[in-house]
C-alpha cells in the first residue's frame, strides 16, 4: 500500500458444505489517505506479487468547472457465462485513457446465480451441491481473465473490479429470478425449503463477495449519495423490499439534504405495478406496499435527487418536476453483459406519471422521457459531477463495450444543472 495506515483484520474463512471449496479473506482498514490521490494495494505471498488492486480516494469538496470532475460509473447486469462479458476490463481500463473515475456504483446482478437456467429448470440440488454451484459460479465471475495488457491487469472482469473503488447494491440474480419469490423455471424455488436454503447460502457468498451493509451514505461537498439495497431484505408477501430501519435512515437523508441528492436503489422507480405477470417474471418496486412509503419520502425533498439504477436491460433518462427547481431524475443502465439475447433489445420509456399508480395522497407529477437515449447494447455509463454556481453540473455518458480490442467512445446523452 502505497501510503497510509493499514489495519489488518483477521484472516476469516468460507468454506462450502462438501469441503471442496473454501475461500481465506479479510477487510481491511485503511486511513489517513489523502483526499483525490490514486493508490494501489498489494498483496504479496512470500515475496511474489500474489494480487493487486487500485482506487482513488473522494475530494472533500466538489470539484469547480475547472477541475477535474467527480467520474462516477454506474453499471449493472453482468453475466460472465457470455463470451461478449470479457471486454469489460478492457473497456474500462480504456476508459481511463480518456478520463478517470473515481468510483464505480454497480446496483444489482453482478453475478447470475440462476444461470444457466435450463440446468435450474431440469434439476433441483442437495444444499451441499447447490452451494458448490452458487460459489463456483462467483468464483467465476470474480476471476475472470481474459488477454493481459499493460500494468498487470485483464481484460475481463477481474481487472475491471480491481481497478477503482465499488460500491455494490443487489437484486435478484444475486439470488435467483424474483427472488425471494419462486421463479417459473428454477425448480429449487417451488419448494419454501428450496428457497430458504438457497437465499441463506446467497445470502452468505453476497456478504463475502460484496457488501455487509444494507445502506451506505458518503458527501462529496453538498451532494450526498444514498446507496440502498432493495433485494437483500425483500420479502415475499410484497410488504417491504428494504428493512424499516433502512426505510427510516433514507427518510432521514432526504430531509437532511443540503444540495443534490444521489440515491441508488436496484429497480427503477418510473415504473408501473407488474400485476399478475410479476409472477412470471419479476416484481418490481411498485408492487411493494413499502413502495407507497418511498414516494411520500422523496416528495418532501427540497432539493433534486438522481435515482441511479438499473435491472431493465436497457438503459433510459426520465424526470419529473417536484417543486420549484426540485427535480427527480431517473439514469437506468443496464446491462454490462446481456444474460441472455431472448430478454435484450426492448427498450421502453418511463410512465406519463410518477407514482404511475395512485398512492393515497400523494399527487402524481408528469414524467419526461429522454427519446434521444435509447441503449440497449452492453454498456455502463459515467456521471460527472462539477459545481455550477449554486447548482451541481452532472454530465451523463453512454460508454458501449464493444469488444474486440474496439477503443469505446464514451457519448454525451444529458447534460443537468440541479440544486
Amino acid at each position: 500500500m502505497n501510503g497510509g495506515d493499514v489495519v489488518l483484520g483477521a484472516w476469516m474463512s468460507y468454506t462450502t458444505q462438501s469441503g471442496n471449496n473454501t475461500l481465506n479473506y479479510q477487510y481491511l482498514d485503511v486511513q489517513g489517505l489523502a483526499e483525490r490521490q490514486d493508490h494501489i494495494l498489494e498483496m504479496y505471498s512470500g515475496n511474489s506479487l500474489a494480487s493487486k488492486a487500485q482506487f482513488r480516494t473522494l475530494p472533500i469538496d466538489l470539484p469547480s468547472a475547472v477541475e477535474d470532475p467527480l467520474t462516477v460509473l454506474l453499471g449493472s447486469c453482468f453475466c460472465s457465462s457470455r463470451s461478449e462479458s470479457v471486454s469489460i476490463g478492457a473497456a474500462y481500463l480504456d476508459l481511463q485513457r480518456l478520463y478517470k473515475t473515481d468510483l464505480k456504483i454497480l446496483c444489482g446482478d453482478q453475478v447470475y446465480l440462476d444461470d444457466p437456467t435450463l440446468h435450474f429448470t431440469l434439476h433441483t440440488h442437495t444444499p451441499a451441491d447447490l452451494e458448490d454451484r452458487l460459489f463456483a459460479n462467483y468464483l467465476r465471475t470474480w476471476t475472470q481473465m481474459g488477454g493481459s495488457v499493460a500494468g498487470g491487469f485483464s481484460t475481463g472482469n477481474q481487472s475491471f473490479l480491481q481497478g477503482g473503488a465499488n460500491f455494490f447494491t443487489s437484486d435478484d440474480h444475486e439470488f435467483w429470478n424474483n427472488a425471494p419469490s419462486w421463479a417459473t423455471l428454477i425448480r429449487d424455488t417451488w419448494s419454501q425449503q428450496g428457497r430458504d436454503t438457497w437465499r441463506q447460502i446467497a445470502s452468505s457468498l453476497l456478504e463475502v463477495f460484496q457488501s455487509r451493509v444494507t445502506m451506505t451514505q458518503f458527501n462529496v461537498g453538498n451532494v450526498s449519495f444514498f446507496m440502498a439495497d432493495t433485494r437483500f431484505n425483500r420479502d415475499a408477501n410484497r410488504q417491504r423490499f428494504m428493512s424499516d430501519n433502512d426505510l427510516a435512515a433514507l427518510r432521514t437523508w432526504v430531509s437532511g439534504l443540503t444540495g443534490l441528492g444521489v440515491l441508488v436503489v436496484g429497480q427503477p422507480i418510473f415504473d408501473k405495478k407488474a400485476g399478475w405477470t410479476g409472477a412470471l417474471t419479476d416484481w418490481g418496486l411498485p408492487d411493494y406496499q413499502q413502495f407507497n412509503d418511498l414516494v411520500p419520502a422523496l416528495a418532501q425533498t427540497d432539493h433534486s435527487i438522481l435515482v441511479l439504477t438499473g435491472d431493465v436491460h436497457f438503459g433510459r433518462v426520465a424526470f419529473c418536476q417536484l417543486k420549484d427547481q426540485v427535480y427527480l431524475y431517473e439514469i437506468i443502465s443496464s446491462p454490462t453483459a446481456l444474460v441472455n439475447p431472448a430478454v435484450g433489445g426492448k427498450w421502453k420509456a418511463a410512465p406519463d406519471l410518477f407514482p404511475a399508480d395512485s398512492i393515497s395522497g400523494t399527487v402524481s407529477a408528469g414524467v419526461s422521457t429522454d427519446a434521444n437515449f435509447k441503449f440497449t447494447a452492453n454498456h455502463f455509463l459515467t456521471l460527472s459531477f462539477s459545481k455550477d454556481g449554486a447548482d451541481t453540473q452532472v454530465i451523463v455518458r453512454a460508454v458501449e463495450i464493444k469488444g474486440n480490442g474496439q477503443p469505446v467512445s464514451p457519448v454525451e446523452i444529458a447534460r443537468l444543472s440541479l440544486r
